[in-house]
């Protein structure tokens, strides 16, 4: 079994790479309506990490149990995944 990939998101929050979904912009989320009403539920059903980082998160990453607000840019943590996917896809290429 191959060990798990991890993306850092700030703090003491790493994720596993196979659980991220999507990576959205917390500012665009707290703009819009939607938006509010996506976090105002996550949070109500316990699915927002730290819920305390909101107001100051740059990016909310989501995944299939949870949200995770993160102080990072949406296309820093972007980055950061596509890294280790074409680290990962190089290794697997090599064997």
């Amino acid at each position: 079994m191959s060990a798990g990939l991890f993306v850092y998101l700030g703090g003491d929050t790493v994720v596993d790479l196979r659980e991220v979904v999507a990576i959205l912009d917390a500012r665009g989320l707290r703009r819009s309506s939607e938006g509010r009403n996506l976090l105002a539920r996550a949070a109500a059903a316990g699915r927002l990490v730290e819920p305390g980082l909101l107001p100051s998160a740059r990016a909310i990453v989501v995944t299939a149990a949870r949200l995770y607000p993160t102080p990072v840019a949406p296309a820093t943590v972007a980055g950061r995944i596509g890294k280790m996917a074409g680290s990962r896809r190089r290794k697997t290429a090599q064997r």
